[in-house]
């Protein structure tokens, strides 16, 4: 009976064996579907994040463009304002002697 007692503790210790390797593979089986599903939200929130850091670059230039644009209109209105305002004060006696410097000038320049 002991040779039987013995098949009978062998046969009972492969059956736990078999059962933790069961269970085993039944958490290893969760834990992989949870490892998936999180690498799939992370990647849609990685996709969100990329979209969103796109959109806002976007703007963000635009944004800039649009602030240089309104800078160089006020500061060439504002050389436009100075320029005729010093137009008014401006005061020309024709020079004969001059003007023809002016026109060599011009004309050495052809």
């Amino acid at each position: 009976m002991s040779e039987v007692q013995g098949q009978d503790e062998y046969i009972k210790t492969l059956k736990q064996i078999k059962a933790v390797e069961d269970e085993t593979q039944v958490e290893i089986d969760a834990l992989r579907e949870k490892v998936q599903k999180e690498i799939i939200k992370l990647d849609q929130e990685l996709k969100n994040a990329i979209t969103v850091a796109n959109e806002n670059g976007k703007k963000l230039v635009n944004d800039s463009i649009e602030d240089s644009r309104r800078k160089a209109s006020l500061e060439a209105d504002s050389i436009i304002n100075e320029a005729r305002e010093k137009s008014k004060s401006f005061s020309y006696k024709s020079d004969p002697k001059m003007i023809k410097e002016l026109i060599q000038i011009l004309l050495s320049k052809l």
